[in-house]
């Protein structure tokens, strides 16, 4: 009997300890999957390492961490605006992201191709090639490439790649398409060869997106000066589908749209 009273009131017990839990839903933060250990935290439920995911700032609290913020920046911030032309190039890798599933495709690899200038040219024995200077944002990185197949090429390659990346890791100031060209037109002449065509290729991103009977399309979109500011080649499948291929540009061209109607800073 002793043992029935002692489960009895056991069992009152887990009873008003239910009826008196909070049901009040977790919210959205709250289901962050946690990262790392955590004590006492489950799958679903904020842990410790996540205690700041469920925390919602007052005004106050706003203003300190935008303060905090500006101080970490140690600049004029910015304002926010729309894009001046209405698109942004920025703004092309969440577009296609957007635009892909509009015309049920997927993308499947892709990213930015930094702008290069491309100088063909003879050398000194009449084989023709061509010098390239990529304008990244670590720096330019120059290379030479001979249409020729074969060895014989390797020295004469290498010299003219290393006698132009020389000249571009002295320069002080930040090296512009026209100063790529003119040291890469200075160090062909001092090699004895003779320039031919000078190209500028500006900023594009390349991406292959994969369309729903597995063909692929590739869309290469450019930099473009204002107002135009970007503009796009595309080949969809192996016998290109006009039809296809217009379609993913209005639906890129619409999400390039609704993206730049988003402040952001100039």
């Amino acid at each position: 009997m002793k043992q029935i009273a002692r489960f009895l009131i056991f069992g009152a017990l887990v009873s008003a300890a239910a009826g008196c839990a909070d049901t009040t839903p977790k919210s959205i933060a709250a289901s962050n999957e946690v990262f790392g250990t955590t004590s006492g935290g489950a799958r679903g439920v904020a842990g410790e390492d996540d205690r700041w995911a469920s925390i919602t700032l007052d005004q106050r609290q706003q203003q300190e961490v935008q303060i905090i913020f500006r101080e970490m920046v140690g600049e004029p911030v910015a304002p926010l605006r729309p894009a001046t032309c209405g698109i942004r190039f920025e703004d092309v890798p969440r577009a296609i992201i957007n635009a892909a599933p509009k015309v049920e495709m997927a993308v499947l690899r892709g990213g930015m191709l930094p702008a290069e200038v491309r100088v063909d040219y003879v050398d000194s024995l009449g084989r023709g090639s061509v010098a390239v200077v990529k304008l990244r944002g670590l720096g330019p990185l120059a290379s030479v490439t001979y249409d020729v197949a074969g060895t014989d090429v390797a020295h004469a390659r290498a010299a003219l790649t290393i006698a132009i990346q020389q000249r571009l890791d002295a320069l002080d100031a930040a090296c512009d398409s026209e100063r790529a060209e003119t040291i890469v037109r200075d160090e062909i002449q001092s090699a004895q060869g003779v320039v031919g065509q000078v190209e500028f290729v500006p900023d594009r991103y390349r991406y292959t997106v994969l369309m729903l009977d597995e063909q692929e399309v590739d869309i290469v979109i450019r930099r473009e000066p204002p107002p135009k500011m970007v503009s796009w080649t595309v080949s969809a499948g192996l016998f290109g589908d006009d039809r296809r291929g217009d379609a993913l540009g209005r639906a890129l061209d619409a999400a390039l749209r609704a993206w730049g109607a988003v402040p952001e800073p100039e």
